[in-house]
């Protein structure tokens, strides 16, 4: 419990090569301590001038193209979906359940979403191999992890960033990540600390990335279906 700050991206980041300035801002800014607290990981080939993924790059990417519609456009969340939401099951007045029969649910609902994706972008991948992607589900790389109270990961690719959320302790170097987003990045992404929140609420106000039906709670895409296709077959040209 408690309360949480961070950053959530509304509109989708398209432009690798400003990601690529991102994340080298990010990092010697971090290097020169101007972003306080915590450890921090980062792999990065200084004689190449590259970011690498933390962990290797074992990772289908046709299996994260797949995942690409469970994200943008979809509804405004800072966690990466990788799979069809259902409700957890309520047990009781105050008691809900999320366990083996919601996941079979989520797999039925999942599994057909992904079929006909693979089939429309002509992959060849068996329901065996669906069936456990939609079972674990997939995640993209991170090249940039921040621990502190809780972690906060960047991933290699601004096409996957949608935000993050860590404890409000935090808050300080959530605000220095998002200030760098956003000044490579405007009109993008918002910043929330509940525990400053709390305070416009308490005066009745909402805060403005709240607001029903604004622009802030729905995110978007500018990226046609064929450049984002572009984007996966090269990715996964790359790492075949």
């Amino acid at each position: 419990m408690g309360f949480d700050s961070g950053i959530t991206v509304y509109k989708l980041v398209i432009d690798e090569k400003r990601w690529l300035d991102f994340l080298h801002t990010l990092y010697d800014t971090h290097k020169s301590n101007s972003i306080p607290y915590g450890d921090f990981y980062c792999n990065f080939d200084s004689e190449k001038d590259q970011f690498k993924p933390l962990g290797g790059n074992n990772i289908d990417w046709r299996a994260v193209r797949l995942c690409e519609q469970f994200n943008f456009p979809s509804k405004s969340s800072p966690f990466w979906a990788t799979g069809v939401h259902v409700p957890p099951r309520q047990t009781s007045l105050f008691s809900y359940s999320w366990d083996a029969e919601e996941q079979e649910e989520q797999r039925r609902k999942t599994l057909p979403l992904l079929r006909t994706e693979a089939d429309k972008l002509h992959y060849t991948i068996d329901n065996a191999q669906l069936a456990e992607w939609a079972n674990r589900g997939i995640k993209p790389l991170n090249c940039m992890q921040f621990n502190f109270i809780e972690s906060v990961s960047i991933p290699l690719y601004g096409h996957h960033f949608k935000g993050f959320m860590s404890k409000t302790r935090g808050g300080e170097r959530d605000k220095n990540i998002y200030v760098i987003f956003n000044r490579f990045f405007p009109d993008h992404a918002y910043y929330f600390n509940e525990l400053s929140d709390e305070s416009v609420y308490i005066r009745g106000l909402t805060p403005y990335y709240n607001v029903p039906g604004s622009r802030y709670r729905t995110c978007i895409s500018t990226e046609t279906p064929e450049q984002l296709n572009q984007f996966y077959d090269r990715l996964i040209n790359e790492h075949a």
